[in-house]
């Protein structure tokens, strides 16, 4: 974990190490260092005489601010890239998406991206086709993998306050949750990134709905049915829904609507559920 946390701190900074060439000194003489991911080894070897690496094909585009931008397409190309350089390289683990990713392409769900990258400003412009792509973008490519920036997405979605947003944002969490219900759970390899999507859907969706004061519909998700089915199905089943619904009835905490009798009777339905079972 704390190497772990080295790496990925110094990535967080790496542009700024050319300012500290005695720190550089440091980590150049470390016997891990030539563990280092190859883009950082750049950087702290550049940073050793105060310059910036003059090409860094390894690490993603830097904005103003020194912090890494996300890129806004994710190309099957880029994915099996990606892939096959976390089998070779493990400093780093990230939830894995390609689940969520080749379901959407075998169900022709996958919108196409825009060529511009300016999204506040295209939303208007663009119309429809954008917010679609923006909204599956969200929810697919970061809120179901950054579960850390889930409130930051949030009130980024709130700010924008626009509503075909929102139901597209709505429609789109919805349709991953039910690809991973729908995941074949006897695989015990993607087992656990898949266990982790959904929690962070789950925990996304009760941010989107009962946190802000909507209920979720029966005709939308029912979670009655999905725990009583889990329950019969067996424990492969209760792994992923019990902790999915747990982390959606979290965000009642944050509700007004949870002072009314019939949220808290629905609230407790789930509890008389799992304590008679």
């Amino acid at each position: 974990m704390l190497w772990t946390f080295g790496i990925v701190s110094l990535t967080a900074c790496r542009s700024k190490l050319c300012s500290y060439p005695k720190v550089c000194s440091m980590i150049a003489q470390h016997e891990n260092f030539s563990k280092f991911p190859p883009g950082l080894k750049e950087y702290v070897l550049a940073g050793l005489k105060g310059e910036l690496p003059v090409q860094n094909i390894a690490m993603p585009p830097m904005d103003t601010t020194g912090r890494s931008t996300p890129p806004l397409s994710w190309t099957p190309t880029q994915r099996s890239s990606s892939t096959e350089s976390a089998k070779g390289n493990s400093v780093l683990s990230y939830t894995n998406v390609d689940t969520l990713v080749s379901a959407t392409e075998k169900e022709g769900a996958e919108v196409a991206q825009p060529e511009t990258a300016v999204i506040l400003a295209l939303i208007e412009e663009n119309g429809e086709p954008f917010i679609r792509w923006f909204a599956q973008y969200i929810v697919m490519k970061r809120v179901s993998i950054e579960q850390n920036f889930l409130p930051l997405y949030n009130q980024f979605v709130q700010a924008i306050n626009h509503p075909l947003l929102d139901t597209h944002i709505k429609r789109e969490t919805f349709r991953n949750i039910r690809i991973l219900l729908r995941s074949d759970k006897r695989q015990a390899a993607s087992n656990y990134s898949d266990r982790q999507l959904l929690k962070n859907l789950g925990m996304w969706l009760g941010s989107i709905t009962i946190a802000r004061n909507k209920p979720i519909l029966i005709s939308e998700l029912d979670l009655k049915a999905l725990l009583m089915e889990a329950y019969y199905k067996g424990q492969q089943e209760l792994l992923f829904v019990v902790p999915f619904i747990a982390k959606i009835l979290f965000s009642c905490c944050k509700t007004q609507v949870c002072r009314h009798s019939s949220i808290f009777a629905w609230v407790c339905h789930f509890f008389h559920i799992t304590s008679t079972r």
